[in-house]
């Protein structure tokens, strides 16, 4: 029975296989060795052939390794390991980057600090939208390591800016998309990576979007309501245009936007009837008829804009079908911003297409449960949702974990090479 250690070090240890049994062998094995298992010869990397079932585990010295070990051991699911059947080598990526929700202080910190590619991808990006807006984001995504921002017209391109800065991070170290998908505000992060925005028009576009938006009437709010579609759909045809649906992320989870003290009465009937509801951290109702009043200002400030046809694929989720090519002119922008976001009925039919990898592009997962209630709906077993930041979690260990996972699932571009240069790097945990 073949077995294989690739990387071993007080940092990453990587296993492989031919069975999962001979995996958790191997990991009791190291893990009985204790301490004595990273001293001397025992620490190295081996240059052999990868087999089909991997373990990855994580950690910052031996003890946090060792701990890696005995949890992934008592099948405890934990940051510190990662493990798979390496069997999705032939399926499509997908990359998804979702929308407003996923900020958090301290955001983007290791982005500016120790990852280069990162770094670089920020510095464009604060000096394309200081030139637009007058301001800078780096300096922004400082600030915010102590408190949370909370104004919109800010929030939004921070959020951008971490999204295109970790994608480009992942292409920088050879990982590829087969396709991408946006959902709201995360159309744009989408179109620019699929090469149907430069990154100067791109960046325009988020400004824009985002202050003006910014500038709806108040009392707007948004809400996450999990409960089945017809139930939402129906609540919003007896509010009289109080309430809209802003998104259909799943079979069961939609999203609602529209007055807030609508939304409120929404809240307090459907809780004891047990639909479970949670409010966006925004304060504006985008995705309804309040952003009317601003899509003419919209469409005149992108007029400059000069789409261009993508390189990857890119999925729209403001038009009904998904197999329509977008074109990212103003025009497309305002219904972005208006039209209700179609996420449900886009992963549905990727997954008939037989899309089986979805890695969530952004600072905190705000798309991996929607995804998850997607494959669930479709009755597809092999799907895997794999996300790239965690909200406490440094973006170098937040994106070692995402590519040891894609690792462990034999992902084409995440290899060795990729966690080792990770692993590596200052700012490591």
């Amino acid at each position: 029975m073949a077995k294989a250690v690739h990387a071993f070090s007080e940092r990453l240890i990587l296993l492989s296989s031919d069975t999962r049994e001979e995996i958790t062998a191997m990991a009791g094995e190291l893990l009985e060795e204790g301490d004595r298992a990273f001293a001397g010869e025992k620490a190295r990397q081996r240059d052999v052939e990868e087999l089909a079932h991997r373990l990855a585990v994580l950690g910052s010295d031996p003890p946090g390794m060792l701990k890696g070990l005995r949890l992934f051991l008592e099948g405890v699911p934990d940051r510190s390991w990662a493990s798979g059947r390496a069997a999705y080598a032939d399926s499509p990526v997908a990359w998804c980057f979702g929308g407003h929700g996923g900020q958090w202080a301290g955001m983007g910190s290791d982005l500016v600090d120790s990852i280069p590619a990162g770094a670089e991808t920020l510095a464009r990006i604060d000096s394309l939208f200081r030139a637009e807006s007058g301001f800078g984001l780096v300096q922004m995504l400082r600030e915010a390591r102590e408190r949370p921002v909370d104004d919109l017209a800010v929030v939004q391109p921070l959020i951008f800016a971490v999204q295109v800065a970790i994608a480009r991070t992942l292409l920088t170290h050879g990982l590829r998309p087969d396709l991408v998908v946006g959902y709201s505000m995360g159309e744009i992060a989408a179109a620019h990576v699929a090469g149907a925005l430069t990154l100067s028009d791109a960046v325009r576009v988020m400004y824009h979007r985002s202050r003006l938006l910014a500038a709806t009437p108040a009392g707007g709010r948004m809400l996450v309501a999990r409960g089945d579609t017809a139930t939402t759909e129906r609540a919003c045809a007896e509010s009289a245009g109080a309430v809209s649906i802003a998104a259909l992320s799943s079979p069961g989870e939609s999203v609602l936007t529209g007055d807030a003290d609508a939304l409120r009465r929404l809240v307090e009937r459907w809780e004891p009837e047990g639909l479970r509801c949670r409010w966006v951290r925004i304060d504006a109702a985008s995705h309804s008829p309040a952003v009317e009043g601003v899509l003419d200002e919209l469409r005149g400030c992108l007029r400059d804009v000069r789409p261009r046809a993508p390189r990857l694929r890119w999925v729209s989720t403001v038009d009904p079908d998904p197999a329509v090519a977008p074109w990212a002119d103003p025009c497309y922008w305002a219904r972005n911003l208006r039209e209700p976001v179609r996420f449900a009925p886009v992963v549905a039919a990727l997954l008939d297409e037989g899309v089986r990898m979805f890695v969530e592009i952004g600072p905190h997962p705000v798309l991996r449960v929607p995804l998850q209630g997607n494959i669930r709906a479709a009755g597809t077993d092999h799907a895997k949702v794999v996300v790239t930041g965690r909200r406490g979690m440094g973006e170098r260990s937040a994106l070692l974990r995402a590519v040891a996972e894609l690792y462990c699932h034999g992902v084409t571009g995440a290899d060795r090479r990729v966690l080792l240069d990770l692993r590596a790097g200052p700012g490591a945990t």
